[in-house]
């Protein structure tokens, strides 16, 4: 549940970050800050399956397939958004 709102969060932040450029720093956005930043929120998840372990008797199968989906998925559906924001080269 934690992973996946951390993750809405800020990819909804990184496409209002892209909204508020619609220029070049858009396109980084897209290409390198996004998939940087969901790699990251993948690898500290996954460092904490230790404490997901120790903390809830749930099936940490579902967690790590939360963990590895929802980060992966959100690179092409961040850069298809802001593919289609209409982005300037100025």
């Amino acid at each position: 549940m934690i992973v996946s709102c951390v993750t809405l969060i800020v990819n909804l932040l990184l496409l209002g970050a892209a909204h508020s450029d619609r220029s070049l720093g858009a396109f980084g956005i897209a290409i390198m800050w996004g998939p940087i930043i969901n790699a990251l929120i993948l690898l500290v998840s996954l460092a904490c399956i230790p404490i997901v372990k120790m903390g809830t008797s749930a099936l940490i199968g579902s967690y790590v397939a939360v963990a590895i989906a929802l980060p992966l998925l959100a690179i092409p559906v961040d850069f298809g958004i802001i593919a289609n924001m209409g982005l300037h080269g100025c």
